[in-house]
């Protein structure tokens, strides 16, 4: 290699090495029905890709290029829009300064960033203008802020946005001002009044126009708040959002822009119809309008003469697009937010596209709000928020069903499960039984009902498929599918291959249109323990178990393999069984610390029931109704006592040498006498409590590398363990159940078609296949049919990918050389969903079991029977009308 070459190398390694990999990104793709951009007609059949939040390419699903490690959300019957920008919301408050012109207030520093705006993420808003105030002539500067987000600072879309002016009566009715002499007061110098504010249109526009002079050239010395505030933000090019409601505030709202050179911002417009020949002359300076819909069923009474006069909003919105400028939507009342796109919908009747209103709530409001770079608009680069509807945008049922900011799904609808009531000529249920003329009634993702005569509510969808046959969905216990390609090597135990699972896989359609609507994936070569997930091939798959099994192989000559296999059993066995150790020192110590307080509760119980004897003079001072104490001897004096002396206290108290008992008997007594925590015994003072409280017992350090062998030794999953011929199955047999009591399923087990009874003692299930009928020494076993005639439980795999779907027909020919239909059917639905679990809710069709099931033409496993359907957790997948 050159000296070039190998600057080169460095240089590439070191690019590599502070590059975040690509893998290490969140990259989901949405594939919808329908899309809006913002902008122009929806894109049919689209496709959404997010890269860590941001959009990364949007178009025809034909035309976009989905990443390989894109996790990929089917939104089959949905559409997609950009998260709706609220034009102009009160979010920050309606608090108003006590003056009328306060340009320095701020609204984002009003706004509660830790506030629940869920009622506003439920409606798909996901951006909103908040103004600065309600009341006042010039409340202050408005901002544009997310409506969720974990950083603060990205949240803040604009802290800029627009100056507000209020020219409406609202706005005409501020406080009267008190202000305070400086200096003392005195008969010279009295107290004045409050001072009326503004409150005419008049005044308010001498007021406007005196200010915008002062700022439009400034004094540098000038030291007045208001004014050097204002002409900061007009210097700094700043929009003024003025509110102007009457054809009077309006007038006076469009001559302030002529004459200052303002871009502006008109709401809460309510009359514009004197205005519509001006429009074309407005554009140069009217950036945007905000209009009110109407609000969602209140019925109001306007005179006739205001119908004949006013226009209704959607009536000047033609006009106002030809002129080019932009409208955006907007609730009249926070509480009207959550029907915002029903008060859309209502400008359709002026002929307002669905285009254009879409537009008119995500793109057109964050342009003349200047953020458009960021949302109101899917295209590349801009920020993930989105939202998914469950029809076009305004249908009459439409609804929000999911929120998403930044990529992030923010709010989900929780919408109730629909019913569905199936009938079919035959339903088997998959354990041997079946029904003629019978019925399955499906709520959400489950089975409710099953039988000839079943209840369900009178809205219920009804589906028949008259002659048509139903089976449970195929189980498949070993494959490839759902990454895109085989998968071989050894796996990692603490792999989980769930979250690699490729829904767009084609081999899952093609197994899904032959029935399989479940499967395992794992490694098919590897040699040590491998984990094995469980999935649907719905058009989302989804997990059921990760791992569901462990999967192992004995060679032929077992010898090296069992060897192996204990060793690794064994660490195995003693993680698990170090934490069944804990479980049972903790129960232990638990149960002892529950009796420990319940001694103390009882002590402390005891000593609040008890005064203290109180000590002092008073001791010795008795009355005529006090018993007297009881006689006692006399004691020995002592030598140090003088005659009439009384002795002291603690001589009095301290027991004679012959009274003290032996050391070794005051300790037996100590140890036979129970005594209540927090008693003392024999005069002891010394508790329960001062003995120190033993140590809860240590939980072992958790190792993901082991965790899946605590599942494995507690029996809630299986081993898997490929093993064909005699010696091996016999060997893995021995090690797996017998030694190490484990759920043990022997995969391929070839040589039972010589020796029959090599499962004899054992429990042991058997995974049948590739090979389902066997040649040895020139003799056919039909491998499946010895299994169900010897009582043994089995399942199939097909070790494949596109394979998955052969597997159904294989098993015909197995039906077809001695294997009963019914016993066919339950080794390719319930049986193999029991081996793993007997907890496993698919692979049969009943009461509280999943949705899994295949619509058939006719019996099973006939030759002319073909697929009509499938359904997989109550929703159906493939239609075979759809595919002609």
């Amino acid at each position: 290699m050159s000296n070039l070459q190998s600057k080169l190398a460095l240089v590439v390694a070191i690019v590599l090495l502070c590059c975040e990999p690509l893998s290490a990104w969140q990259i989901d793709a949405y594939l919808a029905d329908t899309i809006w951009t913002g902008k122009g007609a929806p894109i049919e059949n689209g496709v959404l890709v997010v890269v860590d939040g941001k959009i990364q390419s949007v178009g025809p699903k034909d035309a976009v290029s989905i990443p390989s490690t894109a996790k990929q959300h089917h939104l089959k019957g949905r559409s997609i829009m950009p998260g709706i920008v609220a034009a102009q919301t009160q979010l920050a408050g309606s608090q108003d300064a006590q003056r009328t012109l306060t340009p320095q207030v701020m609204a984002v520093d009003g706004f509660d960033f830790f506030s629940d705006q869920g009622e506003y993420l439920e409606s798909g808003i996901t951006s909103a203008q908040i103004s600065a105030g309600e009341d006042r002539l010039m409340p202050g500067v408005n901002a544009v802020v997310k409506l969720w987000g974990e950083d603060l600072d990205k949240r803040v879309l604009s802290d800029r946005e627009s100056l507000r002016v209020k020219l409406d009566e609202s706005a005409r009715k501020p406080p009267r001002i008190y202000e305070p002499m400086v200096g003392p007061v005195s008969e010279d110098r009295p107290l004045e009044p409050t001072k009326p504010q503004l409150s005419t249109l008049a005044s308010s526009l001498a007021a406007l126009r005196v200010i915008f002079d002062k700022a439009s050239d400034p004094s540098p010395d000038s030291e007045d708040e208001i004014t050097n505030r204002l002409a900061e933000y007009l210097k700094n090019d700043g929009v003024v959002r003025i509110s102007a409601k009457s054809p009077a505030e309006i007038r006076a709202a469009i001559n302030l822009a002529k004459q200052y050179d303002l871009k502006i911002i008109l709401t809460e417009c309510q009359d514009l119809k004197p205005f519509q020949q001006d429009f074309n002359e407005w554009s140069e300076f009217v950036k945007g309008i905000v209009l009110y819909g109407q609000p969602p069923g209140k019925i109001t009474n306007p005179s006739l003469e205001d119908l004949k006069q006013k226009a209704q909003p959607w009536e000047l919105i033609l006009g106002l697009n030809q002129a080019g400028i932009p409208v955006a939507i907007n609730a009249a009342k926070s509480a009207d937010w959550k029907d915002v796109l029903f008060i859309a919908g209502q400008f359709m009747k002026g002929g307002v596209s669905q285009e254009d209103l879409v537009s008119m709530l995500t793109c057109n409001p964050a342009a003349m709000m200047g953020i458009d770079n960021r949302v109101g608009l899917l295209k590349e680069g801009n920020d993930a928020d989105f939202i998914v509807l469950n029809q076009e945008p305004f249908g009459l049922h439409t609804a929000v069903m999911e929120t998403y900011v930044d990529g992030t799904r923010t709010y989900e609808r929780e919408s109730p499960a629909k019913t569905t009531l199936i009938r079919a000529k035959r339903i088997y249920a998959g354990d041997g039984q079946f029904m003629d003329d019978a019925s399955l009634v499906i709520k959400g993702k489950t089975v409710r009902a099953i039988g000839s005569d079943v209840s369900a509510p009178v809205d219920v969808t009804v589906q028949d498929f008259g002659d048509a046959v139903i089976v449970p969905g195929f189980v498949d216990l070993g494959t490839g599918l759902g990454l895109g390609g085989p998968l071989s090597g050894s796996i990692r135990l603490d792999t989980q291959l769930g979250e690699q699972l490729y829904a767009d896989d084609p081999a899952i359609k093609y197994a899904r249109e032959h029935g399989v609507t479940t499967v395992l994936l794992g490694s098919m070569s590897a040699s040590t323990g491998t984990p094995l997930v469980a999935f649907k091939l719905g058009d989302d798959v989804r997990v059921i178990s990760d791992p569901a099994a462990i999967r192992f192989r004995v060679n032929d000559d077992p010898a090296s393999s069992i060897a192996s296999l204990r060793k690794v059993l064994t660490a195995g066995k003693a993680y698990h069984e170090s934490f069944i150790k804990y479980q049972k020192d903790l129960a232990v110590y638990n149960e002892k610390k529950a009796a420990q307080k319940k001694l103390d509760d009882a002590a402390a119980a005891k000593a609040k029931s008890e005064k203290p004897k109180e000590s002092g003079k008073d001791d010795d001072k008795k009355t005529d109704s006090q018993e007297k104490p009881e006689e006692k001897p006399a004691e020995k004096k002592t030598d140090s006592e003088k005659p009439g002396e009384k002795p002291s206290e603690t001589e009095k108290e301290k027991p004679s040498e012959k009274e003290q008992p032996p050391a070794d008997k005051k300790e037996e007594d100590e140890k036979s006498s129970p005594v209540p925590s927090g008693e003392s015994k024999s005069g002891d003072d010394k508790k329960s409590s001062d003995v120190k409280e033993e140590a809860a017992p240590k939980e072992p350090k958790k190792n993901s590398a082991l965790e899946p062998y605590r599942a494995l030794f507690s029996g809630q999953i299986p081993a898997i363990v490929e093993a064909r011929k005699a010696p091996a199955i016999e060997q893995a047999l021995k090690l797996f159940e017998e030694e190490f009591k484990i759920r043990t399923i022997i995969a391929g087990a070839d040589d039972l078609a010589r020796f029959s009874d090599l499962f004899e003692g054992y429990n042991a299930g058997v995974c049948v296949g590739p090979e389902i009928l066997i040649t040895k020494d020139r003799a056919v076993t039909n491998l499946a049919q010895l299994l169900a005639n010897e009582n043994i439980p089995f399942g199939f795999q097909s070790k494949g990918t596109t394979g998955v779907g052969q597997l159904p027909a294989a098993i015909q020919y197995s039906i077809n050389k001695g294997l009963g239909v019914h016993d066919g059917l339950q080794g390719l639905t319930a049986s193999p969903a029991r081996l793993l679990s007997k907890d496993m809710t698919f692979g049969s069709l009943g009461r509280g079991k999943d949705a899994d099931l295949v619509v058939l033409s006719g019996p099973p496993f006939e030759n002319a029977t073909e697929v009509l359907a499938v359904m997989i957790d109550g929703e159906w997948v493939y239609d075979q009308k759809e595919q002609k």
